[in-house]
């Protein structure tokens, strides 16, 4: 008896089911759809693989999982301590006020971190709270839900308000120019960089934006938010979209996986074929592994998807 191998072209949840799995030439086996997929990974080539295991790295009630683009660092909160992860274990950098989901960003050689409740900087020397600001029309940095950094200039999202810091100097903003009111509560925060400038990726409650270099001046991109958290950096050659090149911030939005570039163009990747949950708020990391590149993301409380059998 001839073996037969079935390729698939991937997960199309959106669609109703009895549409679904029909060979398109029974002279090639090529399935169009699955329903669902557990445990194993779409390859670039319409094959299925046995998703890769993991072992426990090191055990306790960690959160807040973070680490640098280049990898080399990484840190996380455990009950209010701020640790530093080692690989197989950790050390703690500094005592937090609150145990708070805590957001990092990159700045230059060293990392600032938040959690809503307090804010400060991580570089080789350890871990402290940013200090007390004097000058008259300055203030310290708030903490906030969200960082991001660019054109030099640290950018906190508390609630509805954007807090933009001097330039070069992170710890502090001018109450004159450094606050920038938004329309609802700030969902989502990242910066995209290039050499023409780039600008911030921003959502808040039912729209996204983008900030053309990072100034005041923002454009809506399209009428629904983010889901908190789940924004990461990527590049758009490791998920070949076509009209976008460069540096990109990926999210999952409340219809779909959501890419965007440092031009402010957005393309949404999933909305015609995988309906997803939304929730009140997630995480995500991207990961390289055979030879592919997979945005991996997961939310609290979920809630019904926007684009089922439509």
């Amino acid at each position: 008896m001839a073996e037969v191998t079935l390729k698939f072209a991937g997960v199309n949840n959106v669609s109703p089911p009895d549409s679904l799995g029909v060979f398109e030439d029974t002279r090639v086996p090529l399935l169009r759809w699955l329903t669902a997929m557990q445990n194993f990974d779409a390859g670039e080539d319409a094959e299925a693989t046995v998703r890769e295991g993991f072992a426990l790295a090191l055990a306790g009630s960690a959160h807040s999982g973070w680490s640098t683009a280049g990898s080399d660092r990484a840190f996380f909160v455990e009950s209010a301590a701020l640790k530093q992860f080692l690989g197989t274990s950790a050390t703690s950098l500094l005592t937090l006020s609150t145990n708070d989901r805590t957001v990092f960003v990159e700045v230059n050689n060293g990392v600032v971190f938040t959690n809503g409740t307090d804010i400060g900087f991580i570089d080789a020397s350890g871990a402290s709270l940013f200090g007390a600001v004097t000058t008259e029309f300055k203030r310290r940095m708030p903490a906030g839900q969200h960082l991001a950094f660019h054109n030099g200039r640290l950018w906190v999202a508390v609630g509805s308000i954007l807090y933009r810091s001097d330039a070069y100097n992170i710890e502090q903003y001018d109450e004159r120019t450094g606050v920038l009111p938004m329309p609802a509560d700030i969902e989502m925060l990242k910066a995209v960089q290039s050499e023409s400038g780039g600008g911030l990726w921003l959502a808040y409650t039912g729209k996204t934006a983008f900030l053309q270099g990072g100034d005041e001046a923002f454009k809506d991109v399209v009428p629904y938010g983010a889901v908190p958290h789940t924004a990461t950096h990527g590049k758009a050659e490791w998920f070949g979209v076509q009209g976008l090149s460069g540096n990109i911030v990926v999210w999952r939005s409340s219809r779909g996986v959501c890419v965007g570039d440092e031009t402010g163009r957005m393309i949404n990747m999933s909305e015609g074929s995988v309906a997803l949950k939304p929730g009140t708020e997630g995480a995500a990391i991207i990961r390289h592994s055979g030879g592919g590149t997979h945005f991996l993301s997961t939310v609290r409380a979920p809630g019904s998807e926007y684009n089922i059998y439509t």
